[in-house]
């Protein structure tokens, strides 16, 4: 058995994870919404990024999504749809089903993890059944694991729920598989050079 506690985990309570480059972070805004003009003093303002205001927008509304937060839940990450990729402005960044509500990074191999945060068999891995759920073209070096209701543009917000990952750039497989054992069960989502 392979301790994987030792990893650094990550709950976010609900919201999937979501896998950004680093240089489209300023395109992702989570689940806040721009201050509408003329209410630059309201009091209720959450997020200052520069010149730019934000609001929380929680009313999570899926039928008319107001937030980049509202069109991810949109989209119907559960515990059948394991990961969607994400057209940004720029490239494409993937959020993972927050079946869990953990997630690590396992970089010796390229894999995230979510359920169980104490032991994995390695050597079953190999043995498992992977779908490849799609293709991921990575042009950056820096990948942030953040909550996908976080701003991307302000990770200093949020440095206890946020890690900055050294992935190699080039074409990905994103692939899926399942792991369990009598005392645990594990989504395990791989990165798979292509």
């Amino acid at each position: 058995m392979t301790d994987i506690s030792n990893l650094e985990w990550f709950d976010y309570s609900g919201a999937p994870p979501l896998l950004l480059p680093l240089s489209l972070a300023v395109e992702w805004k989570g689940f806040y919404i721009p201050l509408p003009p003329g209410d630059e003093d309201d009091p209720d303002i959450d997020l200052i990024i520069g010149e730019d205001q934000f609001l929380i927008n929680d009313d999570f509304d899926t039928e008319i999504p107001v937030s980049d937060y509202d069109k991810l839940c949109k989209m119907g990450l559960d515990e059948d749809v394991h990961a969607v990729l994400l057209e940004l402005k720029g490239g494409t960044a993937f959020a993972i089903s927050s079946t869990y509500d953990n997630i690590a990074y396992w970089p010796q191999k390229m894999m995230f993890l979510s359920g169980a945060d104490d032991f994995i068999e390695e050597s079953s891995i190999e043995g498992l059944i992977w779908e490849c759920l799609f293709e991921w073209d990575l042009k950056d070096k820096k990948v942030l694991l953040m909550n996908s209701c976080d701003h991307g543009a302000a990770p200093e917000e949020y440095k206890d729920s946020h890690q900055i990952l050294s992935i190699k750039p080039g074409k990905y497989a994103v692939e899926f598989a399942l792991y369990s054992d009598a005392e645990r069960q594990i989504n395990l989502y791989r990165l798979l050079i292509l």
